[in-house]
């Protein structure tokens, strides 16, 4: 990998919206890379990082044969692996878990429906043509339902003061993205933060299959390298 190479994927950093924060800057140029002698096993690259907290990224040689945006979404994935290393504990548990907040026109839309003439829950549910819509309805759903609030009763309960519901419903309480993560995306995003990261950066996460999602998950990325200090 030569110098070029690696002022190729520092530039790709610095136009993606999602890595202009000044940690993430620091922390690139923090890190070594080393290009090895020999190629081992399926290797492409390697994070290592010393007992002194020093990051080095080790290429092995088999990179150079591979497209320029391969080689950086090897580095980066690295790169994004030590990110995650910078945040707070709870932050890796956000991560596999992908813990997210619904949004107040996810709750409104939701909230509306309970007064628009459908006979059931799960009506409510399938009306909703997102999947991310559909699964916070599922969560609102199934709140009410573990709480023995009927649907025929419903349309006098407001979410927001609703104890079962509000907390959810005022934007505290983060929901798991998970389910439609592994639903529509490449296993290793969905798995590995590296990945994503680096699909982001590189690919800005083309291979998530839908649009809403991949905002979604676009959105806990940012927060999680926001939190690398």
């Amino acid at each position: 990998m030569t110098k070029q190479d690696i002022d190729s994927i520092a530039s790709l950093l610095d136009k993606c919206p999602l890595t202009q924060e000044s940690n993430v800057k620091a922390h690139w140029r923090d890190v070594q890379i080393k290009v090895l002698k020999e190629d081992w096993d399926t290797e492409t690259a390697r994070l290592r990082v010393s007992d002194e907290g020093k990051p080095c990224i080790y290429v092995y040689p088999v990179l150079a044969k591979m497209t320029p945006d391969y080689r950086a979404f090897c580095v980066l994935r690295e790169f994004g692996d030590y990110l995650l290393t910078k945040t707070p504990e709870e932050t890796e548990l956000m991560w596999r878990q992908k813990l997210t907040l619904p949004t107040t026109e996810q709750i409104d839309a939701f909230q509306q429906r309970l007064n628009q003439g459908f006979k059931s829950y799960t009506e409510v549910v399938e009306s909703l043509k997102s999947p991310i819509d559909r699964l916070i309805a599922a969560h609102l759903s199934n709140a009410m339902m573990a709480n023995g609030q009927a649907f025929a009763g419903a349309t006098n309960i407001n979410l927001r003061e609703w104890g079962p519901t509000s907390e959810f419903a005022t934007l505290r309480r983060y929901y798991s993205l998970t389910p439609l993560t592994s639903a529509y995306c490449p296993r290793c995003v969905d798995k590995d933060f590296g990945s994503a990261f680096a699909s982001c950066v590189v690919y800005d996460l083309k291979t998530v299959l839908h649009t809403q999602v991949k905002d979604a998950l676009r959105e806990i990325i940012k927060r999680i390298i926001t939190a690398a200090v």
